[in-house]
């Protein structure tokens, strides 16, 4: 499971970039699955708009649509 964070460093070069990028790297080879949640790509496209603007947040969009990653909603346990 990636965080807003570890998303963010891999797009754009941060550090903690060639971990996520590893990680990135396993799923597409199919060792494991790698999990974002709805909450989190929220956080992504909500600091990329807030530090870069609309079509910045839309492109990143796409770029997270393209990475080996499942997009898994979220439920309150009970």
């Amino acid at each position: 499971m990636l965080d807003s964070f570890a998303v963010l460093a891999y797009l754009e070069g941060e550090a903690g970039m060639p971990r996520v990028r590893s990680v990135l790297e396993s799923a597409e080879a199919k060792r494991h699955t790698v999990y974002l949640s709805l909450i989190n790509l929220g956080e992504v496209l909500y600091i990329t708009e807030r530090e870069r603007g609309l079509v910045a947040a839309r492109r990143t969009l796409g770029a997270v649509e393209q990475l080996p990653l499942e997009i898994v909603g979220v439920s309150r346990a009970t």
